[in-house]
């Protein structure tokens, strides 16, 4: 390389980047030994040899690489250095991706081009893999059944999805930038604003969903929404992001109300009815029992988690008679899921006198043949006998 100081061309030979020198007909004109190293062709095959040799034309590059350096070479500011990523090949023709620098110089009145060439085919595909992998999250983020939305240290509204939207009310361009405090109701946005800046500053990672218990937000609308939330503290460098996920409970809160306000009405019809009835579980211990059929136990005031055939029907009987009675009681019980009902006429002493009992056992199954209660009823006959 005459055109290169002996002691430079030295240094310039053993550089660790891969460094060539082009002609303005695009031949290789000096390659160092990292060129050799990074592509598998020695010196004396590229020299005197076109730089598409290295860099072949491409679908995906509309100017080849000589026509792209020609451009260069025309730039008013020819130390510039240019940089550009270009398909390349090695010798074993291994499509390779090189980050290619270039600047053109005059050498005996000739145009130059001095390329630097870095590999980054690893490099790239480890950065298509990261924004496919970040593709995928935000979508899964997009369309989860939660809410989700983050905060800085400002506690600055930054990502948004769109289960935060349909949950609040607001689109994503307009809650991004505001407070969170938009979405806490009126009165609690001081107290929550003090616990966030609590959780920023210690040193817990994450909260999780129902440690809390249930908060409250504010619809777009004004309404109050009930919702669980979990918590998490990322940081980034010298930020602090806070992300949440939050659960809008309303359908369950309301559930849950009209299950209590069934238990209510059947609570009330329960312990109203003018039949005597008692809730069993499926080994016949007593779980329930209402006003008629205590008052025909007025001896007993322990019900609950007694056997139903050890409570006192039969105050006035010998002691042969009350336990046959109540072996007959419990062998009903015990094989009533065997029935689809047990009933029978049962005769009980009471201190009203002898009181004529209409009893019967119902198995209580659920949808799979499970067992799940017996519901001992008995309709006092007395009355109708007589009349």
């Amino acid at each position: 390389m005459s055109f290169i100081e002996p002691e430079a061309s030295n240094i310039i030979r053993d550089l660790p980047e891969a460094l060539l020198i082009i002609n303005a007909q695009g031949e290789l004109i000096y390659v160092n030994r990292a060129v050799e190293t990074l592509t598998g062709f020695s010196e004396t095959e590229l020299i005197g040899n076109h730089v598409s040799m290295l860099m072949p034309p491409s679908a995906h590059r509309r100017l080849d690489v000589l026509t792209w350096l020609t451009r260069w070479a025309d730039n008013p500011d020819p130390s510039q250095l240019r940089y550009l990523n270009l398909d390349g090949v090695n010798k074993n023709g291994t499509e390779r991706r090189y980050r290619v620098r270039v600047s053109s110089f005059k050498s005996e009145q000739s145009a130059r081009f001095l390329v630097i060439i870095r590999d980054v085919t690893e490099e790239e595909e480890a950065s298509r893999r990261l924004q496919h992998a970040r593709l995928v999250s935000d979508r899964i983020l997009a369309i989860g059944d939660q809410g989700i939305l983050t905060i800085n240290e400002s506690q600055t509204i930054e990502y948004w999805n769109k289960r935060a939207e349909q949950i609040f009310g607001y689109r994503e361009e307009e809650i991004l930038g505001q407070n969170i405090s938009m979405l806490i109701p009126e009165g609690l946005s001081t107290k929550h604003q003090q616990q966030v800046q609590q959780f920023v500053d210690n040193n817990i990672a994450s909260r999780l969903m129902g440690e809390r218990g249930e908060i409250k937000g504010v619809h777009k609308d004004g309404h109050i929404i009930p919702l669980e939330a979990s918590i998490t503290k990322t940081q980034i460098e010298d930020r602090i992001l806070l992300s949440a996920q939050v659960k809008d409970i309303t359908a369950r809160k309301q559930a849950e109300k009209n299950l209590h306000d069934s238990e209510l009405r059947f609570r009330a019809l329960f312990e109203n009815a003018f039949e005597g009835m008692a809730l069993l579980s499926v080994d016949g211990l007593v779980i329930e029992i209402n006003k008629a059929a205590r008052e025909l136990l007025a001896n007993d005031s322990v019900f609950e988690n007694r056997y139903f055939w050890d409570l006192n029907w039969w105050p006035s009987g010998t002691p042969e008679d009350i336990e046959i009675s109540k072996a007959q009681l419990k062998e009903n019980i015990v094989n009533v899921f065997d029935r689809d009902l047990v009933r029978l006429r049962v005769e009980l002493s009471h201190h009203t006198g002898s009181r004529d009992i209409d009893f019967s056992l119902i198995p209580v199954i659920d949808e799979d043949n499970k067992p799940l209660y017996i519901l001992a009823e008995g309709r006092d006959l007395t009355a109708l006998d007589k009349s």
